[in-house]
């Protein structure tokens, strides 16, 4: 078992998060078209 996110840039950490609220917001704004 590997620990995740050790060795990793805090660039990195950033596009992470940036990706996973972007797929929220993708959600978001399908159930709001509905």
């Amino acid at each position: 078992m590997r620990t995740v996110g050790l060795g990793k840039t805090s660039e990195q950490w950033r596009e992470e998060i940036q990706e996973e609220k972007n797929k929220a917001n993708r959600w978001e704004r399908k159930f709001q078209e509905v």
